[in-house]
């Protein structure tokens, strides 16, 4: 029987404190551990979730995909080799690094009509499927993709409503 999944997760913020709401921390391992549950990962495991601002995201991105400006999320894989993890034998895996930007999440959110954490929480989900080596790069990957970002949020509402907090906070 295989050992239970024991995620380490790790949230720094990298946005003024003035600017950063509280940290969806207890729902953002709830859906990461989904995903992780759902490829059939157990044991310890590590990853990290930045949250930045357009500006630190945008380096990022012009630094690692040569692409100008801002996006939503990024994700680093880390020990991801042919399609297998690697880790030191007695360590835990560390899958890589997730950035999310909060002025983008912000706006989707208001886009899309729903909370800033399931918004949040989507682009986590999201960027834990391109640590585990998803692509949307394709209609039928993209919509694989779609399938288990939806099952991951599956308890989140779609919609906003007045206990969420709407669109201004989390």
């Amino acid at each position: 029987m295989p050992e239970p999944l024991q995620l380490s997760l790790f949230v720094e913020a990298e946005v003024p404190a003035s600017d950063w709401p509280r940290v969806p921390e207890a729902q953002l391992r709830t859906v990461i551990e989904r995903v992780l549950k759902g490829e059939g990962l157990s044991g310890p495991v590590e990853m990290t979730v930045v949250i930045t601002d357009d500006e630190g995201i945008a380096a990022l991105n012009a630094t690692y995909r040569h692409m100008e400006g801002p996006t939503d999320v990024l994700s680093f894989p880390f020990g991801l080799s042919e399609g297998e993890f690697v880790s030191p034998p007695g360590q835990p895996l560390y899958l890589g690094d997730i950035v999310i930007s909060l002025p983008r999440a912000e706006v989707q959110a208001s886009e899309y009509g729903h909370s800033l954490t399931r918004e949040i929480c989507y682009l986590a989900v999201h960027g834990t499927l391109h640590l585990l080596g998803y692509e949307h790069d394709t209609p039928e990957r993209q919509q694989a993709m779609r399938a288990k970002e939806e099952m991951a949020l599956s308890d989140l509402p779609r919609v906003r409503n007045d206990q969420d907090g709407g669109g201004a906070g989390l």
